[in-house]
């Protein structure tokens, strides 16, 4: 993978790269390796996520499997976990809280839930500085970043980045 991005920004291709959080047997040290991934390829527009099991996949089969063995402790039923942290089927409709999204479905004992929370924030907030210190440069990108942490400003930063980015 690293090798492919590498080439591919060798040939300026502009690079988004998505990154799950919590996969199995990840854990909060392996997920913050993510950003030396970053950093040392070059990807342009980084950006993370939960893990969201699906069910009939092999990711679900694992998931039910690993909770009835309490190898994991499922924190949102699994056959509509789904529903819950994907935001294009409506995730405000589905919790009294909009921020009820970016929990995590499962936690182990290797990585809680709040360990995929944190790694969620470092992750994503580290790749937010990253996009706006390649748009803008140094120094306006990290003012950029610092207004960003406003949650209205935030928004308004991501509806403009999903449409100069979207390819």
């Amino acid at each position: 993978v690293k090798k492919t991005v590498l080439l591919a920004r060798e040939a300026g291709i502009k690079i988004k790269g998505f990154f799950i959080i919590g996969l199995p047997k990840s854990t909060f040290k392996s997920e913050m390796k993510s950003l030396e991934f970053i950093k040392e390829t070059g990807v342009d527009i980084p950006r993370f996520s939960h893990i969201v099991v699906m069910p009939k996949t092999k990711m679900y089969e694992w998931a039910k499997k690993s909770a009835e063995n309490k190898e994991i402790n499922l924190i949102r039923n699994l056959d509509n976990s789904h529903m819950e942290v994907t935001t294009s089927l409506g995730v405000t409709a589905m919790s009294d809280s909009t921020d009820d999204y970016l929990k995590p479905t499962y936690e182990s004992k290797d990585f809680t839930s709040e360990e995929r929370m944190k790694a969620y924030e470092i992750c994503s907030s580290e790749a937010d500085k990253w996009i706006l210190r390649n748009m803008f440069g140094k120094y306006l990108g990290y003012v950029a970043w610092k207004l960003s942490r406003n949650p209205k400003i935030k928004s308004l930063g991501e509806r403009m980045l999903d449409a100069v980015t979207s390819y």
